[in-house]
């Protein structure tokens, strides 16, 4: 990721903030990738049995977590090749 730098008394371009907004989300992505790694991962989903006894359940609410590829965009490394 490249820093964004905006000089004083420079006016920041729109590309400046929407390159932060970016790297913000590159940053937490790859921040969950670490953490929950590149599988997916359930979490909640809770089971419950159906009153009275019958051959039905109940899940419960939870989250799914899939890493998946949002954006596909050239990465330009120094020196500039592709």
């Amino acid at each position: 990721m490249d820093r964004v730098t905006v000089y004083p008394g420079a006016i920041p371009l729109e590309t400046d903030i929407l390159n932060t907004n970016r790297n913000t989300l590159t940053a937490i992505a790859e921040l969950c990738q670490d953490i929950f790694g590149t599988s997916t991962v359930f979490t909640g989903l809770g089971c419950v049995p159906a009153i009275p006894a019958a051959l039905t359940v109940t899940i419960n609410p939870g989250r799914v977590y899939l890493c998946k590829t949002a954006i596909l965009l050239p990465t330009l490394r120094w020196p500039l090749t592709r």
